[in-house]
């Protein structure tokens, strides 16, 4: 519950640091990840400048139960005149949207200059009052621009492990119908008599894969509502909402029918496969072929070069999925969703690049598809989100004594896929895969362009998905005609200087 509706009020000397001293509590069930953010100051009601905030320790994990855990905020602020007041609000993405309000009044300087001034603030988690079991809508397309910013904060409220669990058996799934094929069966039992298929069926036994997915299920239906468990999971909604941008005009109150998107249910492939490790990692590795084409070439060469099995790696196979699996519980979705825009975003701006994706790009432009995409994303602000995001992965990682780590989640993932390879087959792939995602990078070149962010994740997840490259293809054959160029205005030419009048005439 809220604590008497907590609020932070101080007055303080010009130039004057401030630390808000927190003591946190939790009285959830859950095990939380909390790092306060502080909102832009707002001077006198009409100037908004930049918070600068120091977190100590940057991020606090809190246990059920756990009480009097401090956090400190050290607050430079900004240099403003005697008088004048500060506003600004502080919020706990995930748990506390609703900013807790914060003013400052600046007095003058007296005397000396002051030490650091000091505020306590006591808060309990949850802050707000929980919606229960099943409270969570994430409906992104029910609301329009609406629902893209519900669902961009909703997704701090969900553990990464979640949506990782729901790509993982999509990618089993579209495994399993491509091993039905004649191509995928000649894959799939040359794969099984590699070293690397054994040493990956080895480590997902290990760490019991199966059991791994079907927990995640339970706890998540028992958290999610009905709404989003009966269409099938986040990522079907995501589609819905994608689809919703086709006929619909965001800039209207009223919507008109949303597309039907195929129910898709992640606990049917559970059931089919239970716990047949070899059978879940096979799909797994046939789904990602589908979708790259890196990881398609190299599996076809250790069927063919390295097959059969001949001796399996003494080193721990399942080191760096030990590093991954732990962590999922505690980081918010959020942080596996910015990955994937920065993959995805990377991808389309190198597909942008070419001929095809240029004149795809052009057309798409054209389309209210496209202009329901960038009025959505800057509306939910997708920029500033993806910068706080940003700065919360390097803080976290700073926090963890790893600001050297190159990638994320998905990056080390893709480090124990390659510790499994053969050393000629590593030395390869380290040739061929591009260099780890500079979301930095990727954050500062998408700053303040929401068109540019939607054209670059639109091209990218059409290299991703043939189904979706098709149905975005007929979209943007759609476009209206590009009007003509307007044509030059021409004036006729007049000798002036043979004529008797005047040049002022």
């Amino acid at each position: 519950m809220l604590l008497n509706s907590p609020k932070i009020q101080v007055k303080i000397p010009q130039n004057t640091p401030l630390i808000i001293r927190l003591f946190l509590s939790n009285q959830t069930d859950d095990i939380l990840l909390l790092r306060p953010v502080l909102e832009d100051w707002l001077i006198e009601s009409h100037t908004v400048v930049c918070s600068q905030i120091t977190v100590e320790p940057a991020y606090v994990t809190l246990y059920p139960g756990q009480q009097g855990v401090t956090q400190k905020i050290i607050l430079q602020l900004p240099p403003v005149q005697a008088e004048q007041s500060l506003r600004s609000q502080l919020r706990f993405p995930g748990w506390q949207e609703a900013g807790i309000p914060v003013q400052v009044e600046i007095l003058p300087v007296m005397g000396q200059r002051n030490q650091a001034q000091i505020t306590d603030l006591k808060l309990a988690f949850p802050l707000e009052a929980a919606q229960g079991v099943g409270g969570l809508s994430l409906n992104p397309h029910r609301l329009g621009i609406i629902g893209l910013t519900s669902a961009l904060l909703e997704l701090d409220q969900i553990p990464s492990r979640w949506l990782l669990a729901e790509l993982l058996i999509r990618l089993c799934r579209q495994g399993e119908v491509y091993r039905q094929t004649e191509e995928g069966e000649v894959l799939w039992e040359g794969l099984q008599e590699t070293a690397f298929f054994q040493s990956g069926a080895i480590a997902s036994s290990t760490l019991q894969f199966p059991q791994w997915i079907l927990d995640t299920l339970v706890k998540r239906q028992d958290f999610l509502s009905a709404e989003v468990n009966d269409a099938g999971g986040l990522v079907t909604l995501w589609e819905g909402w994608l689809w919703s941008l086709v006929d619909n005009d965001l800039e209207q109150t009223e919507q008109s029918n949303l597309p039907n998107i195929p129910r898709f249910q992640p606990e049917d492939g559970v059931k089919e496969w239970g716990s047949d490790v070899q059978r879940w990692w096979g799909n797994l590795l046939l789904g990602l072929s589908q979708i790259s084409p890196l990881i398609n070439a190299t599996l076809h060469r250790l069927v063919e070069e390295f097959a059969p099995v001949q001796s399996l790696p003494d080193s721990d196979i399942s080191y760096h999925l030990n590093l991954i699996l732990p962590s999922l519980d505690i980081l918010p979705a959020r942080w596996l969703v910015v990955e994937l825009l920065a993959i995805l975003g990377q991808q389309g701006e190198i597909y942008a690049q070419t001929e095809n994706g240029s004149q795809l790009l052009n057309q798409l432009h054209r389309t209210r598809f496209f202009k329901n995409g960038v009025l959505a994303v800057a509306t939910a602000h997708l920029p500033r989100w993806l910068h706080i995001s940003q700065q919360a992965t390097s803080a976290y990682q700073d926090s963890l004594g790893k600001s050297d780590h190159p990638g994320g989640l998905i990056y080390t993932a893709e480090q124990w896929f390659k510790s499994l390879l053969p050393d000629s087959l590593q030395a390869d792939w380290e040739e061929s895969w591009a260099q780890p995602t500079n979301l930095e990078g990727f954050v500062e070149r998408m700053e303040r362009e929401s068109d540019r962010i939607f054209a670059a994740v639109i091209l990218g997840l059409m290299q991703l998905s043939p189904q979706l490259n098709t149905r975005l293809t007929k979209i943007a054959q759609q476009a209206p005609e590009s009007p003509p160029a307007p044509s030059k205005p021409t004036f006729p030419l007049e000798d002036i200087l043979s004529e008797n009048e005047s040049l002022q005439r």
